[in-house]
């Protein structure tokens, strides 16, 4: 969990799927007096992982909190695999990064 001024960010559980490609992050936010609850969704192809909001529940205000949470996992595959060579090919959250 993490609090800030502005937000606090909470990952609660998260789920693998049985053939091991694909983890929902069930995370909620609240922000402004106002939470949201979402799956973060890390799918595995080939050599890449793509970081998501989970499509069937992906929040219609996308806000700082929002944003913040899908950077944090983000870093959180970076600080743990931090002995390969990795990088971010594609994203629209430069600014979180």
């Amino acid at each position: 969990m993490e609090r800030n001024d502005n937000y606090i960010i909470k990952f609660e559980d998260s789920f693998l799927n049985q053939s091991k490609d694909l983890i929902l992050i069930k995370t909620i936010v609240i922000e402004n007096n106002n939470n949201q609850k979402y799956y973060i969704q890390l799918m595995k192809k080939e050599n890449q992982i793509t970081v998501r909001l989970d499509p069937i529940t992906d929040p219609f205000n996308k806000t700082f909190g929002v944003k913040t949470s899908l950077a944090k996992v983000a870093k959180m595959i970076f600080s743990i695999h931090k002995d390969f060579d990795l990088s971010i090919t594609k994203t629209n959250l430069e600014d979180f990064i």
